[in-house]
């Protein structure tokens, strides 16, 4: 039985709707970006922010710590726009185009039992076909299966979008990788990148700040020889200097002594601004299928969209009726959009917790095209404005909790609610449009322009269900009693 504890209020006025569209942060500053790598002190770190213009000439500078300056060869040119603001990149045209760093001395000597890390940005071209590998930053010495390609990236013509494979060693055998998950790397756009060596048992891989592999059984460490050089580009000498990666390179850092921690890996991400950096504000559902939420290769740019300040967009990808599934609950997230006219359908064990953190924002959800539902629970931290536009709808299939907060529904689309709504003291506001469903409210439902429809839906009513005579009986003296309240 349908149970809604109304409202109705006394508004004459027109209620007028407004799309707020997100805005990102202001770009931070490349300086900032850099203040917060040399904080970890790096044993080397190339800016690759050169003005050399084309054709290799010149010298690339370490910008700290005691690892030598580098020599371009080939079709290197700088001065390209880089994933930091305020400083460039380097492009590499994979025609025996690479940066070779002499090792000279024993700041870049990466040895078995001692930890590391390795970091840079990449905003590939291309991929190279039947799952092949550019090797974007490696270490190589005369023992080819010791070349140490520590972060490699892979892709073939059957699978364009890339992954992120980081070794300690070559491929000499033993457990000494971690890999992304597929479709993690998408040409043409900046990606942040860093690989760390506990020294011991443990790998661990990141992208855009976020850990996306990890690894506790490792029993290979670095087996090329102290002395091998750095290459940047390509996999090294051994190989006859190739496959030289073709795209952009920036910001290369190496912390010989050091394995990064996720929060500095975070910190180092947040830091940067414009082409490729600052806080990821919006991920949009990648693949035309069903998939988990918690899996960051399922979303551009890659990561996963639990944080408070994010929102998850379902965009025009999918060609059929998709469901993204959790398993367990998305922490926080700010808000969500779906603008596709197929459906999308969030379910799963885990519950959505819509959360907009110390942001003066509220929480939202906006249909802005198509029929779309959530078939998990829904829970609110912070109030949430839905936002529904013409032909559109969005239904609530399991608990809504508003937690004590209030959710106000505008635009003329259909808001249902099938499963049970537990206010906590709040209140679901109406402004525009239609609440349905043969769910139960258990809280105000505040009426201010739009239309209240119990049942399975609207289907076009403009008016609500006429009640019986009793509950007019009842209405009238609610009315008679507040009203002389109000006097």
């Amino acid at each position: 039985m349908t149970r809604f504890a109304v409202r109705f209020m006394k508004l004459s006025c027109a209620v007028a709707l407004t799309l707020f569209a997100t805005i990102a942060p202001q770009s931070v500053q490349g300086q900032t970006y850099q203040d917060e790598v040399l904080a970890d002190s790096p044993t080397a770190y190339y800016r690759l922010g050169e003005p050399l213009g084309t054709n290799g000439s010149g010298s690339v500078i370490n910008s700290f710590g005691d690892g030598e300056s580098g020599t371009p060869n080939g079709g290197v040119s700088f001065g390209h726009p880089g994933a930091v603001a305020g400083d460039t990149a380097a492009h590499f045209d994979g025609v025996n185009s690479f940066i070779q760093v002499l090792d000279s001395n024993a700041a870049l000597d990466l040895m078995d039992g001692t930890a590391f890390s390795i970091e840079y940005w990449m905003n590939p071209d291309a991929h190279r076909a039947n799952d092949a590998n550019w090797h974007v930053v490696s270490r190589s010495n005369s023992d080819d299966n010791a070349s140490d390609a520590f972060i490699v990236n892979s892709g073939s013509a059957a699978n364009p979008a890339a992954n992120v494979r980081f070794h300690t060693d070559g491929w000499a055998g033993g457990n000494h990788r971690v890999d992304s998950p597929a479709d993690t790397v998408i040409l043409n756009e900046w990606t942040h990148v860093v690989g760390t060596y506990n020294g011991s048992t443990e790998m661990a891989l990141y992208l855009n700040g976020e850990q996306v592999a990890f690894e506790d059984t490792i029993n290979k460490g670095p087996g090329a020889s102290a002395q091998g050089d750095f290459f940047i580009g390509t996999l090294g000498t051994v190989t006859a200097g190739g496959p030289d990666y073709t795209g952009y390179i920036d910001e290369v850092a190496i912390y010989n002594g050091l394995a990064l921690d996720a929060d500095r890996v975070m910190a180092h991400f947040s830091a940067a601004g414009g082409a490729g950096g600052g806080p990821i504000i919006k991920r949009e559902w990648r693949n035309d299928a069903s998939g988990d939420w918690h899996s960051g290769g399922n979303w551009t740019p890659t990561g996963v969209p639990n944080e408070v300040t994010q929102t998850a967009v379902f965009g025009s990808v999918i060609t059929a009726p998709r469901v993204v599934y959790m398993e367990t609950d998305v922490t926080a997230v700010k808000s969500i959009e779906f603008l596709n006219s197929q459906t999308y359908a969030v379910a799963g064990t885990g519950a959505i917790n819509l959360n907009s953190g110390t942001s003066p924002d509220n929480s939202s959800i906006q249909v802005l095209m198509g029929s779309h539902q959530f078939q998990a629970a829904v829970n609110l931290h912070t109030n949430t404005d839905v936002i529904v536009v013409t032909n559109a709808s969005l239904t609530f299939n399991n608990t809504l909790d508003l937690g004590g907060n209030t959710m106000t529904k505008m635009g003329p689309g259909e808001l249902a609610i099938r499963n049970t709504l537990t206010s906590g003291g709040g209140t679901l506001n109406l402004l525009a449009g239609a609440v349905t469903g043969n769910g139960t409210v258990g809280g105000d439902l505040n009426n201010q322009g739009g239309t209240i429809s119990p049942g399975d839906g609207a289907s076009g009513a403009s008016l609500v269900p006429e009640p019986g005579s009793i509950l007019l009986l009842a209405a009238g003296l609610l009315c008679l009693i507040f009203g002389r309240r109000r006097i």
